[in-house]
């Protein structure tokens, strides 16, 4: 037969699990692999009680447990603090009613079980619930309808190499990380995470273990549990960039080496024992998600999405995507409306994954715990019930943002914020942990602490003295002015024009090209702009004098609200006194405590800080994904239909000058009656007819719900702007905006720049300035495309050019100041830790001598800094190629 009712490619955890399924439900389904069984594969082996309890309901677990040790305690250890204890069967019940509608056969059981003795059994389990399962069967084309849209059906080979065709209109990609049914069905990688562990184990004997262990000091983690065969599955895992190192020495002495770091007293234990297999391992581990779903097919386990290995969820995940996809292909054919149903699934399995995946990505950076991080710690193992709840929150039982709430860290810390204990120490020790390991140790220089850590570490100091408390930030701060790799605080000697002179904070004094300053249409050189700064000045004076709401605005701000009325499309304007404060103050100025935010995961700091200001109900999306907004708002509809939800996105993501569809989120938006605010601050004015941007572009002028700008980027003033097409929504945030209410009004100086600005930009000149813009953007981008250096998302007046490790992207713009130009780097918190990048912001008035001298220089310093990085950190491997 070749027909059947669901086809699954890929017959491991997810592909065998999603068949027993559907099998059991009455569906004709068959499984294909390639791979001959029983076949083992890298694995973490473990599997939380999340995960047993999937097996459980599904009748397959204890014929796992009859070859398979299990447990129900667990223990965690962070720098020689030890917290053990079980998943809460309440919290299990909580998250399998939220999903599945029951709990029913949930238990506290975790266990680790090899590949090839797991694997084996839940394939044969498919066949007896009347799956059929075709071994050897290469999958190298799926089968579409004529106009090439919905899946119908897979080809492929037989071992024999006889060519097959099967046909369903439901077809599974449970295929792995390399997932040839995304890949035939073009559905790529997003929110890729390159920084990850890098991860080695093997099978010890002689040593009886009880219960799963993870301990991490350190960037160091081990993790050793009980395993088939009467073996304990023992891992290694550590940063990425650690894996050369240990690649390159003795496996097995380094293998060791870690283990005694992490612990001496388990390093003997497993030195002393019977290894039974050769020690393998990996550091391909980038995380990444992609769409799970869309026609005629769906995405489950490491196909939908993959997550480091350094918490063990995967297979876990892959048991939840099982039952969820079965439970939706049953509706899909109860209601005749299959692709809405996978729709539902993606949707359902987006909301139960993000958050965690986030979570995990941020643990797989294999950071030192900070102080703040060990002090909770030691709270946690004061507090067995909160231990637990950490424990499923590791687990992904418990939600990370059910534990990470204020109310909930406040209460875990409570018993230690009385204790003297002083954290100091391991704060300055916290250097050393960023030497590799693996490399000949020596002293903590002041380049390691330039090279090394990011503002985060800092952010929540320890210490009841808020004055002292912040000396060792100080100590980077200045280890990084002395080793001239502080990218900050530079101050202008002249007009910021393409060329400039300046000093940074250590002195160093750049006189040459600048791309690091924001004037994308050069307005602030236009003999007009002057002229209208200087007329005002002399009409008002320098200051405004007052609040917007008292005396502050002059006559001058109504043209200027009048001319963004006219440039946006909309009917009422509000001018606040800087870009900031007209994101910060619409939002605290509309949204109540009661209401939601939903915003994308790059949108401003400001935003930021204005949501969670506002409210406690914030939900972050990955970055453009209309779908993630759709399910956010459907899911927070099902529970709220009385209280508002406010959705922020932007018109241009400066970070990686993207732009979203701003046509389906205002639609998404309304469909679930939200209101969306969209921050056009880096494309108004710079792109688009008469410089309306993005909303121009796209035909959405006059059509969002709320605009919002800065004049900072385009019109070389400060001020910011709030459109809107209700008069009630302008006058109610004039009111409720303590950003505008309780600030000085935007300065007569300033208000005439940006309002002489807009003339310009509406007139054929603008035009011409706009065009000039784009062909230098387009110049530059496409000798940096030569050379070989990626430039991300589309030509606007931001070009970010990755580099990618901090270290390098620190010392290449040491080298760019060196040679004279002014440049700007981005680098964690700002944007996902290994993706740091140059930030050129391009002016109208750069020449094609000034685009061309800084490619160059940035190919060149590139090179340079990677050199300069690898003899820096791998000292050790130098003297072994030598």
């Amino acid at each position: 037969m070749k027909n059947f009712d669901a086809i699954i490619v890929g017959a491991r955890c997810s592909g065998s699990t999603t068949a027993s399924h559907l099998s059991k439900m009455g569906f004709n389904v068959l499984v294909v692999d390639k791979a001959i069984f029983p076949q083992d594969t890298l694995s973490t082996h473990f599997v939380w009680p999340r995960g047993a309890s999937y097996l459980n309901r599904l009748g397959v677990l204890d014929e796992i447990l009859e070859q398979t040790p299990s447990s129900n305690e667990i223990e965690i250890t962070i720098e020689d603090t030890t917290i053990r204890g079980e998943i809460p069967l309440d919290l299990l019940a909580q998250r399998f009613t939220n999903l599945h509608g029951n709990a029913d056969r949930i238990t506290q059981t975790s266990f680790s079980a090899k590949r090839y003795v797991i694997d084996k059994i839940l394939i044969d389990y498919a066949v007896k619930q009347g799956a059929k399962v075709l071994e050897g069967f290469t999958v190298n084309e799926l089968i579409f309808d004529t106009n090439q849209q919905k899946v119908l059906g897979i080809k492929g080979k037989n071992k024999d190499g006889s060519v097959c065709e099967f046909f369903s209109k439901r077809i599974i990609g449970a295929d792995g990380v390399n997932s040839i049914v995304a890949k035939l069905t073009n559905t790529s990688k997003e929110e890729i995470r390159e920084n990850c562990t890098f991860a080695a184990y093997s099978y010890f004997s002689g040593f009886d273990l009880k219960k799963p262990i993870i301990q991490k000091k350190g960037r160091m983690s081990i993790g050793i549990v009980p395993t088939n065969d009467g073996h304990n599955m023992t891992m290694i895992y550590g940063p990425k960039k650690w894996a050369k190192a240990f690649r390159n020495g003795d496996k097995n002495e380094n293998f060791i080496k870690a283990i005694k770091y992490v612990n001496p007293e388990i390093g003997e234990i497993v030195e002393k024992a019977k290894k039974e297999k050769e020690i393998i391992g990996t550091d391909k581990m980038a995380s990444f998600i992609r769409n799970a779903a869309g026609k005629g097919y769906a995405l489950v386990g490491d196909a939908a999405s993959f997550k480091d290995q350094c918490t063990a969820s995967g297979m876990t995940h892959a048991f939840r995507d099982a039952e969820l996809i079965a439970q939706h292909i049953k509706m899909g054919f109860e209601t005749n409306d299959i692709d809405n149903q996978l729709q539902l699934y993606a949707r359902k399995r987006h909301l139960d994954t993000w958050r965690y995946q986030e979570f995990v990505s941020k643990t797989a950076e294999m950071n030192p715990a900070s102080a703040s991080e060990v002090q909770l710690f030691e709270a946690l193992s004061k507090n067995k019930e909160q231990a637990n709840r950490f424990l499923a929150m590791y687990g992904d039982t418990l939600p990370v943002r059910d534990f990470f709430t204020e109310k909930n860290i406040k209460n875990v810390l409570i018993p230690v914020l009385n204790e003297k204990r002083d954290l100091q120490n391991y704060k300055k020790d916290i250097y050393k942990y960023y030497k590799n390991i693996f490399e000949i140790n020596g002293d903590v220089s002041k380049e390691d602490i330039s090279l090394n850590r990011t503002c985060v570490d800092f952010g929540i100091p320890i210490g009841p003295n808020i004055l002292k408390r912040v000396d060792d930030y100080y100590e980077w701060y200045n280890a990084r002015n002395d080793c001239n790799t502080w990218q900050y605080a530079r101050t202008l000697k002249s007009f910021p024009g393409t060329n400039a002179s300046m000093f940074d904070a250590n002195e160093r004094h750049i006189d040459g090209i600048n791309f690091a300053s924001q004037d994308y249409l050069s307005m602030g050189s236009h003999p007009k702009v002057m002229k209208a700064a200087k007329e005002a000045l002399e009409k008002y004076g320098p200051h405004s004098a007052g609040s917007p709401m008292v005396i502050g605005n002059t006559e001058l701000v109504h043209e200027l609200e009048e001319a963004i009325a006219e440039m946006t499309g909309m009917k009422h304007v509000m001018i606040f006194p800087t870009g900031w404060a007209a994101g910060f103050g619409t939002i605290t100025g509309l949204v109540r405590e009661q209401d939601h935010i939903v915003m994308d995961r790059l949108a401003h700091s400001c935003l930021y800080q204005g949501a969670y200001a506002a409210t406690k109900n914030v939900y972050r999306h990955p970055n453009m994904s209309i779908d993630s907004v759709r399910g956010l708002l459907e899911h927070i509809r099902e529970k709220d239909q009385r209280n508002g939800i406010f959705v922020i996105s932007e018109g241009l993501f400066s970070m990686d000058s993207e732009t979203p569809d701003i046509k389906a989120l205002q639609e998404v938006c309304r469909d679930y009656d939200a209101t969306l605010m969209l921050d056009v601050a880096h494309d108004f004015g710079a792109l688009g007819e008469n410089g309306a941007g993005h909303i121009g572009n796209q035909g959405m002028k006059g059509q969002v719900d709320l605009v919002m700008g800065s004049f900072s980027k385009s019109f070389a003033s400060n001020g910011g702007f709030l459109a809107t097409n209700s008069a009630a929504v302008k006058h109610y945030s004039k009111m409720y905006s303590s950003a505008f209410m309780f600030s000085n009004a935007i300065c007569p100086m300033q208000t005439a720049v940006a309002l002489e600005a807009t003339k310009i930009m509406r007139s054929k000149e603008g035009s011409q300035l706009r065009k000039n813009l784009l062909n230098i953007v387009n110049h530059i981008r496409n000798e940096f495309h030569k050379k070989g250096i990626k430039c991300l998302g589309t030509p606007s007046a931001i070009i970010p050019v990755m580099i990618g490790d901090e270290k390098v992207a620190r010392i290449a713009h040491k080298i760019m100041t060196e040679r004279n130009i002014a440049t700007m780097i981005l680098e964690y918190p700002v944007v996902p830790i290994g993706s740091a990048r140059f930030r050129l912001q391009v002016m109208a008035s750069h020449t094609i001598e000034q685009a061309n001298a800084v490619v160059s220089n940035i190919a060149e310093a590139i090179d340079e800094a990677r050199e300069y990085v690898k003899e820096y950190e791998s000292p050790l491997l130098q003297t072994i190629d030598k």
